[in-house]
This record gives C-alpha cells, structure tokens and sequence, in this order.
C-alpha cells in the first residue's frame, strides 16, 4: 500500500512516522520551502501524549517535559480570585498537560521521520479519485499516485476540496494574539499557569522548558477589525488599560514566533470520500480555549493509522467507521469549546464580575466535567473496542 500525505504539520507527521515502522509506504507533500519556526506553543494533554507513547514517538519529546502544579487566575483588576492545584484534574486525565513550543515538536517528530520521503516546496493544487487510487496534482506541473491520499494541509485545505466543497470555516468572533518570551520578562511563576480575565479578552500564559513562557491573547473582535499590518498597535490597544504584567510579557523583546490571527471553525460533514480522507485541522477545527487541538491532531493520525492498517480487507467500511467516529468526538468538543469561551470571555463588566465572584466556589473537576471524559483514557478503550468490532 502506498499512501500520499499533503502537509506536514502535527497530524501528517505523526501518521507519517506511524506507517513507515508498520511497512507502509509513505510520501509527504509540503507546501512550504522549508520548515520554518511558526506558531507559538501548544498544550499536550495526556491523551496526545498517551498516543504518541502507544505509536514509540514519545522518547524525543523528553527533554521537554516540565511540571506544571497548578493556576492562578486574575482579575480584570488584578486581584488573585482563584489558585487550585492540579492534581485531582490530573488524577482524572491520566497524566499531566505538557506545554511545548510548536515548532521544537515538530521537529521531534521529523527526527524519527525517513526525511527521503518528505518533498518540500510542493504544492498541491488538485485531488481527485476514483475507484482505484487518489491522484495529487502539483503547481509545478508534476503528479503522484497512491492508494490513499491523507488530506493533513490544515483549515484552508485543497485536499478538502475534492471530498466537499461546500464546507466552509466561519470566523469564531475571536482573533487570537500570541508568542513565546523569556519568563525573566515576567513575574509569573515558572510552575503554574497564569491566566487573567478582562472585558473581551482573556490571558493565558503557560511555562515551559528553558526558563520561557508562552503566552496566548484571544480578544473578541469584529473581523473587520483585523488587520495584520496593525498588529502592535492593535495588541497595544488590548493591553494599554489592563494588568502590567501582561505588557511586561507581551511587549518583552525576547518574544519570537509571536502570531497575530482570526480563529477559524471548520465542522465538516464528510471527511472522506473513496481514496481521499481528511485529519487534523483540514476535517476540523477547534478554538483555543480548550488547547485540544494539537493533542486531537494526534489522536486522529493514531486512529487513522489503525483503519490504515486494516484497508486492504474493508476500505470503505473502514473510512465510514473512522468518519463516524472522529466527527462525533469533534462535534461534542466544538460545543463545549463554545461553552468555555462563553463562560470565560465577557462583553459586560457586569458579567464579568459575577462570574468573578462566583468562580471562587467551582473546582477545576466540576469546570471540566464535560471534557474529562472525552480525553481520559476510557475513551480511548472504548473507542478501540468499537474500532475492532467494525473491523
């Protein structure tokens, strides 16, 4: 079996590696000339790393593990409302949450890649399938073929165009600013995660290895009102009336890889179609809040890899099977993403201070009741269970 991955993101990668140990061949398109630091830091979970574990692709990822205690979070006028330990949350999740720079896992994950079947500056513009194989065409004019072609080329997919082109993303309302800086530009904490609230706006900042912190700003905002070459006088505004710790963070000079963009959702309805199927953020998409998106990357490459490796006998069952399940799951996180957002990002200072006053009587259990069951390692049982009963 020979199967094409476009894009080489968090999801391509991990399916990539997975099928060269299982024998299966593989060939990895990326658009991109090279592979370049971009995007901030991600959250682990532990079931992202529980995958990776499962697939022998956790042991490059060590040296980045660090322990994270507990949260503190802030008023809009800077007054500690809530500090909880996160053990009990840890205890119910099967692990603890890793906050790692986006750009030093993906290059964890290209050490244990065979790089010669990786292709950089390969754009592709065109899918297409029958029933037989999938064909990727390239903007350079050229072609390849495969068995099964992984569509991994993030939200604004051209893979995904071949399977439904009415799928469109709508933007969240939110624009998300962000970036990793050095934690001596701060006076958080190098063992808890900061997080501080203010009127369509929250912060949150996560340590990581190396003495760094990464920092996210998602501030509600008409998309109208974007605008990437005002990006520094935007964050300014955002950040002139609020907490001086904040600015001290996110105007630090020690800031690299910061990004500036509208949050996009994609909820698909088809993420297949004969040869042609789609992981990560090219199925769907997920807001911020949560940070699941990187760890639901990983958990569709894993599934995916076990349907791959049953193809040869049930292709089309297995493909519906996958779809079932992976936009299910996705369907229950986009709602409570929704949700979250919601109850943490307010329009009315009224709201914003009840919800302040009150927040002090929740535990960080009963604030993720609803997802604990979807990441805890049950689920994955469960749906491995209904995976070998289908095929």
């Amino acid at each position: 079996m020979k199967v094409i991955i476009i894009g080489s993101g968090i999801a391509g990668l991990t399916l990539a590696i997975a099928c060269q140990r299982h024998g299966i061949e593989v060939v990895i398109y990326e658009k991109a000339k090279q592979l370049q630091n971009i995007g901030g830091g991600i959250l682990l979970w532990p079931h992202g790393l529980r995958y990776l574990d499962w697939l022998g692709l956790s042991d490059n990822i060590k040296p980045y593990d660090i322990k994270i205690d507990g949260i503190d979070l802030i008023s809009d006028e800077g007054e500690k409302i809530y500090s909880e330990n996160y053990d009990e949350l840890y205890s119910l999740i099967g692990g603890s949450i890793l906050p790692i720079d986006r750009s030093a896992f993906q290059q964890s994950l290209l050490k244990q890649l065979d790089t010669q079947s990786l292709f950089l500056a390969k754009k592709c513009i065109n899918v297409c399938s029958d029933n037989n194989k999938a064909t990727a065409y390239f903007s350079d004019g050229t072609e390849d073929a495969a068995d099964i072609i992984v569509g991994a080329d993030g939200l604004y997919s051209t893979v995904r165009q071949s399977i439904n082109r009415e799928a469109a993303h709508q933007y969240s309302h939110f624009c998300w600013f962000g970036g990793i800086a050095d934690h001596e530009s701060s006076s958080f904490l190098s063992n808890k995660t900061y997080m501080a609230m203010g009127i369509n706006k929250l912060f949150i900042a996560w340590p990581t290895v190396h003495q760094r912190m990464m920092w996210y700003l998602p501030v509600k905002m008409p998309l109208e009102h974007y605008s990437q070459e005002k990006e520094f006088h935007q964050l300014n505004d955002y950040c002139n009336d609020w907490l001086p710790e904040i600015k001290q963070m996110v105007f630090s000079s020690s800031n690299k890889q910061r990004f500036y963009l509208p949050i996009n959702i994609l909820s698909s309805q088809k993420i297949s179609h004969q040869h042609i199927v789609l992981i990560g953020d090219a199925a769907h998409t997920l807001g911020p809040i949560l940070g699941q998106g990187a760890s639901q990357a990983i958990e569709d490459a894993y599934f995916l890899f076990h349907y791959l490796k049953n193809l040869q006998h049930q292709q089309d069952n297995a493909f519906l099977a996958y779809e079932k399940m992976r936009l299910q799951h996705y369907q229950q996180l986009a709602r409570l993403e929704n949700a979250t957002s919601s109850a943490m990002v307010y329009d009315k200072k009224e709201d914003l201070h009840a919800f302040q006053n009150q927040v002090g009587n929740l535990s960080l259990v009963e604030m993720y009741q609803e997802l604990i069951p979807l990441v805890a390692e049950s689920y994955v049982k469960t749906m491995l269970q209904e995976m070998e009963l289908i095929l």
